[in-house]
């Protein structure tokens, strides 16, 4: 989770410096890195329970702690794609946001508000 953490402060650094195809990249990478980490996590989880309740509970914080790196490195991307005026593109990341971590989550929140933003829903959340 930290080398995905890392990736999105490259990518943060790159936008600070206007090199936008490598903050993409980094971006890119580690939105990657942390749907695989969750994947792994789930499968562990998935393979220890009823074993060991150790392991389901230690892979499931991690797996929830990828998916909430994942959520924000496809909001780095998302944002990365309206500032280029490619809503197509970050259009489909604002919605993977809000299926992994929920609407009433502040990404979900956030995700939802973005796409009102561009005008790809009309009506807003009641739960903001």
């Amino acid at each position: 989770i930290s080398n995905v953490q890392a990736y999105i402060n490259e990518g943060d650094s790159f936008i600070e410096n206007g090199n936008f195809d490598e903050a993409k990249a980094s971006y890119d990478n580690a939105r990657d890195l942390a749907k695989q980490l969750a994947g792994f996590y789930r499968d562990l989880n998935d393979t220890f329970k009823g074993l060991d309740a150790r392991i389901p509970d230690e892979t499931g914080d991690k797996g929830r702690q990828s998916i909430k790196i994942w959520a924000k490195s496809n909001a780095r991307l998302a944002a990365l794609y309206k500032r280029r005026e490619q809503p197509e593109v970050a259009v489909p990341l604002l919605v993977e946001i809000l299926r992994i971590m929920a609407p009433t989550s502040s990404e979900g929140k956030e995700a939802y508000k973005d796409l009102i933003k561009l005008g790809f829903v009309e009506t807003p959340y009641r739960g903001f």
